[in-house]
């Protein structure tokens, strides 16, 4: 409603609410106004307030003492429309407001006119009672329903209500992440050759699972740095039993990462690259199928999406396989060669600010070039004695349950 008037300088509400979040004194009671009249070097403060009727707008303006933050009076404006109410403020806002900025100390009890009358004569200096419109001076914003503003005399916001870096960005500076669910495998060979090479199916088995996410640079600010972490984790297949050619078999298997992130905040939108070193063992009693022990170097990247109390989070992530274990041995396929692909959706609700309730879904598959080639004589027996083949594909699936813990420290200003 005050934008139009050219002899008033605001401050936005958001810095106040900025630094609402960071002072727990600025908190909209008298001693926190006297707060703020300090920092700003105030006499006066006027909070606002615009409220929409169906047939009319009303606009109250408050004026505080910057002393005591006490309320020394209040001005309204009724109107049917915007435009209606816009003419009235600019029409006689200051011969209303002045008498109660006088009252504070705000104005000297003289004003001198500036350019943004228009030019009257010299007649005009000498009228009994000017009303100057000074470009100069402590005057408010009213804010929208519900917000209330400080006046501001300098033209630029203050540090100490400069908004925090990265503004509704997640600023955790620990992540605990313990969680439980089910896990499937599904392992199969492709061009068989000879031998009598065995698929694998594991129709589900419990996994409880811990992830830890460790960002030191947000101990102490809340800027591009902290969003630099270590990120662990660890799941662990419960001991099952797995039937392969109608024998029971104990089985047993986990997985762990350990990545370096960088986590950027855009607002509610987050996106985090990691690289680091993944593993994976599964183990098969006897020799049905061969045991693995997958080590890869790799990378992925999460987007995550925070709106008020929902949560969503997609990754998808590449790795090379440097390592196999039994799988990779000379009576399997020595000459194996690999990568694997990953892909995860999160999706939950934050009842609090430092707790995530959420269920997810999580797929990993292993590609292999087994590159053995078939004995040159068809007589003759197999190079290997487990058998032959192109390829083979091992396939994870997951669906998890959890909690996620946020532990923030308040960034300085």
């Amino acid at each position: 409603m005050l934008e139009a008037e050219p002899s008033l300088d605001l401050l936005s509400v958001k810095h106040l609410d900025a630094q609402r979040e960071l002072d727990a004194t600025i908190d909209g009671s008298a001693e926190g106004y006297v707060e703020v009249s300090k920092r700003l070097s105030l006499s006066a403060l006027v909070k606002g307030r615009v409220i929409k009727a169906e047939n009319h707008r009303t606009l109250t303006l408050s004026v505080l003492s910057g002393r005591d933050g006490r309320r020394v009076g209040r001005i309204e404006y009724q109107a049917a429309t915007f435009k209606e109410l816009r003419e009235q403020v600019s029409a006689n806002l200051w011969e209303r407001i002045r008498p109660l900025l006088e009252q504070t100390g705000a104005l000297p009890e003289k004003q001198s006119e500036e350019t943004t009358e228009p030019e009257t004569g010299p007649e005009r200096a000498g009228a009994s009672e000017p009303m100057p419109r000074p470009r100069k001076r402590a005057a408010p914003r009213p804010a929208a329903p519900s917000e209330e503003a400080p006046a501001a005399e300098p033209v630029e916001p203050p540090r100490a209500f400069a908004p925090p870096a990265r503004r509704g960005a997640s600023c955790s500076w620990l992540e605990i992440m313990p969680r439980g669910g089910l896990m499937l495998r599904s392992y199969s060979y492709e061009g068989e050759q000879s031998g009598a090479l065995r698929s694998y199916v594991l129709d589900r088995a419990p996994v409880a699972g811990l992830g830890v996410s460790f960002y030191p640079g947000a101990l102490s600010s809340c800027n591009f740095a902290s969003g630099l972490g270590l990120s662990l984790g660890f799941d662990q297949m419960f001991p099952v039993t797995s039937e392969v050619a109608a024998q029971e078999l104990d089985t047993i298997g986990f997985t762990g990462r350990a990545e370096l992130v960088l986590r950027l905040s855009f607002g509610s939108f987050t996106v985090e690259p990691g690289l680091g070193y993944y593993r994976r063992r599964f183990e098969v009693e006897k020799s049905y199928v061969p045991d693995v022990d997958y080590q890869a170097l790799g990378g992925r990247v999460r987007l995550g999406l925070r709106l008020s109390a929902f949560v969503a989070e997609l990754d998808a992530g590449g790795r090379y396989v440097l390592d196999t274990g039994q799988f990779g041995t000379e009576p399997w396929f020595p000459e194996a060669s690999g990568f694997a692909l990953e892909g995860s959706l999160l999706l939950g609700v934050a009842p609090v600010p430092f707790l995530d309730i959420f269920v997810s879904a999580n797929l990993e598959r292993y590609v292999f070039s087994l590159n053995q080639p078939g004995p040159s004589n068809p007589l003759s027996p197999p190079a290997h004695p487990n058998g032959v083949a192109d390829g083979a594909r091992d396939q994870y699936v997951s669906f998890m349950g959890g909690l996620r813990f946020r532990l923030s420290k308040r960034a300085s200003p």
